[in-house]
């Protein structure tokens, strides 16, 4: 029954996906569909191939299969079938009804095709172009060693017993420039993250055995970044707030070695349950997980009395992510979902900042809009002010935040691997799109200064303003008498 059910739930998922209303990833992750891999795969391919099963049901003879009754002008259905019959594994695995009409319309809708694919959009086009944007994109393998289950000594050791050749950056060599040139049997220490592993693309690279054992986690570059700034010390109390699928926090876990306490916060109840799972293969034991909203969570209670450090990585739209589907789904930036999101992350940050004892936040997205980056740092400073920007954070990451605010400088982005492809721009960084800003909290004395410095102006330009507007009214009496006198010399 499930290979039926398939479809219907792939169906759900790219109608909503195509309302815009959540992304591919996150609405599988939360089906209760059993087998997630089937489930991603047949909704990504059936997305990405949408416009051209538009384009066939755009002809005459194909339109009236979207009026069919048992497809119950489900787009989404409609969409699935034709995945199925012109692409996928046919028509026997869907219902009885379904295969004859589909049997029915199938050489219309294969004519059609045709009459597509002459013309250049047709299916093997795209298919070309998902094979080329796939190529492109082909960003080599970051893999963090797990230092729960070993030392990275003892990581690297092993991986030159397999015949991999360990390389480490020369000095005046460019990190770009290296991993372009890395040899399927080279794999390369990252220069600017701790144990962080640098493999040659490879396809299946996920059954290699040390992925398999969780002895090394896969794991972007920029997916590091977060944790590695936070660096929290041995014993330390932290929360992660939007923790799910749990790649951060297991890697909180390991820079404390088991150490202090984890409290990890996610909504998303199928997520938690996966993020379980993986930390307890990762070897993670300091951490406590909750399927809770993290804007819900009181921060006065005496659970977290102790917590000193928070990391924020909120829901996001997710536009660093290289191999995303935008392309396929052809829409634009959602200016009025970005807004939403940005509301939602700035108040997760605040909400962080309320707890009594922190000292040190790190807020990050996987997003390029400065929308959801630059802006939420503003909007989180403009109101609280006991907590500010770090100065001077990995000097030697060359990409920084933008420089039309005053704290850019201090953010660290990370580019797209599609914008460094075809250059030796140092400044990109071999990544998916990423923002960090790392905030700490202001000591009380340097507090009180800062906000004397903001009353002290604020009198200042309120003074301004006085001075200002006495000006104009000397001016409108002396224009005044001026206007008198001249009259007064006329008459006369």
């Amino acid at each position: 029954l499930e290979a039926m059910d398939v479809h219907s739930e792939v169906a759900s998922i790219v109608n909503r996906v195509l309302r815009k209303e959540r992304g591919v990833r996150s609405l599988v992750y939360e089906s209760s569909f059993s087998n997630k891999k089937i489930l991603l795969r047949l909704s990504a391919e059936t997305l990405k191939y949408h416009q051209v099963f538009d384009n066939i049901l755009a002809g005459p003879e194909c339109r009236p299969l979207r009026e069919e009754r048992v497809m119950e002008g489900d787009m989404g259905y409609i969409y699935v079938c034709m995945y199925e019959l012109l692409v996928g594994r046919g028509t026997k695995e869907l219902p009885g009804d379904i295969a004859s009409i589909l049997a029915h319309y199938g050489p219309l809708l294969r004519a059609r095709e045709k009459e597509l694919a002459d013309e250049g959009r047709g299916l093997v086009s795209m298919r070309e172009k998902k094979e080329q944007r796939e190529k492109e994109v082909n960003m080599p393998r970051y893999a963090r060693i797990n230092t729960l289950k070993w030392t990275e000594e003892e990581a690297l050791e092993s991986l030159e017993k397999e015949e991999w050749t360990v390389v480490r950056l020369a000095e005046g060599e460019e990190f770009i420039d290296r991993i372009k040139t890395l040899k399927t049997s080279e794999v390369l220490v990252d220069p600017h993250v701790s144990s962080l592993l640098v493999f040659p693309f490879h396809p299946d690279f996920h059954t290699y055995w040390m992925v398999v054992n969780r002895n090394i986690i896969l794991q972007d570059k920029a997916s590091c970044l977060p944790a590695f700034l936070l660096n929290p010390p041995p014993n330390s109390s932290i929360i992660d707030a939007c923790s799910a699928p749990g790649m951060k926090t297991s890697h909180l876990a390991a820079i404390m070695q088991n150490t202090g306490e984890i409290f990890a916060f996610d909504r998303s109840n199928d997520r938690v349950e996966t993020m379980k799972e993986m930390l307890r293969g990762g070897g993670v034991k300091n951490t406590w997980v909750s399927n809770e909203d993290f804007l819900r969570v009181d921060t006065s209670s005496d659970r977290y009395s102790r917590v000193e450090y928070a990391l924020l990585d909120p829901p996001c739209s997710g536009s660093g992510i290289v191999k995303r589907m935008d392309e396929w789904l052809g829409g634009g930036v959602d200016e009025y979902r970005l807004s939403k999101l940005a509301n939602l992350q700035a108040m997760l940050v605040k909400h962080a900042m309320s707890l009594p004892a922190l000292k040190r936040v790190v807020y990050s997205t996987c997003s390029v809009h400065e929308t959801e980056n630059e802006q939420v740092v503003a909007e989180v400073l403009k109101d609280v002010s006991s907590f500010r920007v770090v100065e001077g954070v990995l000097p030697q990451w060359n990409e920084r935040g933008r420089d039309s605010y005053e704290f850019g400088r201090h953010c660290l982005r990370a580019g797209e691997w599609m914008l460094m492809v075809d250059t030796n721009d140092p400044s990109k960084t071999a990544t998916n799109g990423f923002f960090v800003a790392v905030f700490e909290r202001i000591e009380e004395e340097e507090e009180k200064k800062g906000k004397k410095k903001k009353v002290k102006r604020a009198i200042e330009q309120e003074e301004e303003e006085e001075e200002v507007i006495e000006k104009k009214k000397v001016k409108k009496n002396s224009d005044g008498e001026k206007k008198k006198m001249k009259k007064k010399v006329n008459v006369e």
